[in-house]
């Protein structure tokens, strides 16, 4: 009798399936990563919004000052009922932690043709609330 060369069945079916294992999660892999970076837009104010909440290392670290005192306001933020989120601003000059209660028209309505483009923390507080650079309070 002859011995036959070649891959057995079962071998053969294993790589099928592990190919189409592999192709599969290439795919929900891709369509992950690309929905997650692909910005929202909001025209009336010229930026994006996305939650942000600090991480163990921004907490973790009190090396600088300015670290520091950011960290007291997004703990104040929190601690007041607000969410910290990162807007994205189109002006040069605005500072994470904007006191946005006397705002009649948002800080960051630059235009955004000058290129400049840039992510800052801001406090965002419920409806009848606004920041004041340290707390939520009533508008």
């Amino acid at each position: 009798m002859q011995k036959q060369k070649g891959i057995s069945t079962l071998a053969g079916v294993i790589i099928i399936v592990a190919v189409v294992v592999v192709l599969f999660g290439g795919v929900f892999a891709y369509q992950y990563f690309a929905k997650s970076q692909t910005p929202v837009t909001n025209d009336q104010q010229n930026f994006n919004v996305q939650t942000q909440q600090p991480t163990n290392q921004e907490i973790n670290n009190t090396g600088a000052i300015e670290q520091e005192q950011q960290l007291t306001k997004e703990q104040s933020c929190v601690a007041s009922g607000g969410k910290v989120e990162l807007i994205t601003c189109y002006c040069s000059d605005v500072p994470d932690f904007i006191n946005d209660c006397n705002m009649k028209v948002s800080t960051c309505n630059c235009d955004p043709a000058l290129g400049i483009n840039r992510q800052i923390k801001m406090c965002v507080c419920d409806a009848g609330k606004c920041f004041d650079g340290t707390s939520c309070i009533d508008s």
